[in-house]
């Protein structure tokens, strides 16, 4: 039986020793590994809970299993276990996938380095706009970014093989131009899961278009994000609400921590009334629906990879206005692009899009995104896992 472990940023809750998740990383994002291996270990940072945790899904597939860092809150405090983690996988031979940037990612990487044992690698964002926004305090965000810089490029050095979430821009900061097309490092896909029974119609494009009147008519933007660290920028939104006449409406789909913290935010500017605020949504269909009932998608977010709810919001023909962060400008059109934590610069771009321009974006948009179809990004994956699995060894010669 082939196995392949991969490790993820994303907390679990452990209830009933079962696992559950909210988020994205759940059961149906790792099957993607399982067209090429017969099973996939998950090695993640897991909390004990007492209770059923509301808003979850629990993991049922018996092909997908954790190898779990216990943990309490956000830290990761259990260095002995990553390393016991490392040395099980050495012993067993066992192929690993580390997605990248993140402390796990780092920490199980180093410890992989020091055992010698080999690991590839997913590069799901820029590791240099991870840091910077890693704390509330710059000087230490500086010095994180210098220290994870050398521990990426270390990354890069020691893996096998490594995938990007960006077809160049990632690369090109890191990588030589000749390095770019060697076999290690020309693999390059969006994490995103994405059916084309989630693809709105050519119908709804019409009609969404032919309406918009943002003068006579209420416009509605929308936010989806996990409301836990404040990268993904809600407070922007939010800021870009204010800035707006009355008949421009927000949507905030997503849940976590802040989520109240948001909320008082809202009371204080005086927006609440005109931002509704749904909180944690796992039905794709349900997203589905409200994205087709929104007029314009907002991302506000300090960093990201290749921003999957971007692409979300192009396969249903909603223009995209963004900040200027990882992997935006292989999406979006540069007109759309405003700099990070600038409302003002957003304001004008939303106020300038006139009916024409608002059918073009949508129908650009569209299009772009029927290049992340799930049965094209899998072949995709599909290739590089088959480079993973075939790697001459896990272990350095």
């Amino acid at each position: 039986m082939s196995i392949i472990a991969v490790t993820i940023e994303r907390r679990y809750k452990n209830y009933n020793n079962e696992f559950y998740v909210q988020g994205i990383e759940d059961e149906e994002f790792f099957k993607r590994y399982l067209d090429t291996f017969d099973h996939v270990k998950i090695i993640a940072r897991v909390e004990k809970v007492d209770v059923c945790p509301e808003n979850h899904v629990k993991f049922e597939n018996g092909n997908i299993s954790f190898l779990p860092i216990y943990t309490t809150g956000t830290g990761l405090r259990k260095f002995a276990e990553i390393w016991h983690l490392a040395n099980k996988l050495y012993v067993d031979n066992t192929p690993v996938i580390i997605r990248t940037p993140g402390i796990l990612a780092y920490l199980f990487s180093l410890v992989c380095m020091l055992k010698r044992k080999k690991f590839s690698l997913e590069v799901v964002t820029n590791p240099k706009q991870e840091a910077l926004h890693s704390t509330n305090f710059s000087i230490l965000n500086h010095f994180l970014c210098f220290v994870f810089n050398l521990i990426f490029k270390m990354q890069l050095n020691f893996s096998s093989c490594v995938s990007f979430v960006t077809e160049n821009e990632i690369q090109d900061l890191y990588l030589k131009k000749e390095e770019k097309s060697e076999p290690k490092f020309n693999s390059f896909y969006s994490s995103i899961t994405l059916s084309k029974l989630l693809y709105t119609t050519e119908q709804v494009l019409d009609v969404r278009s032919n309406n918009y009147d943002p003068i006579n008519n209420d416009t509605v933007l929308l936010f989806t994000g996990v409301l836990d660290r404040k990268f993904k920028g809600l407070d922007v939104f939010l800021d870009i609400i204010k800035q707006l006449p009355v008949n421009y409406k927000g949507i905030v789909v997503g849940d976590g921590l802040l989520l109240e913290d948001y909320k008082e935010y809202a009371r204080q500017l005086g927006v609440y009334e005109r931002v509704f605020f749904t909180g944690y949504i796992s039905s794709p269909e349900m997203k589905k629906n409200i994205m087709e009932s929104s007029d314009i998608f907002i991302l506000s977010s300090r960093r990201e990879g290749l921003p999957r709810v971007v692409i979300e919001a192009m396969s249903n023909g909603l223009p995209c206005v963004c900040t200027n962060v990882s992997g935006v400008k292989e999406l979006i059109s540069h007109s759309m692009i405003y700099p990070v934590d600038d409302v003002l610069s957003a304001k004008k771009i939303i106020l300038s899009l006139k009916r024409d321009d608002y059918k073009k974006h949508s129908k650009i948009n569209y299009l772009k995104a029927l290049d992340f179809e799930k049965e094209k990004l899998q072949l995709k994956r599909n290739i590089f896992y088959i480079k993973v699995r075939n790697s001459e060894s896990s272990s350095f010669k």
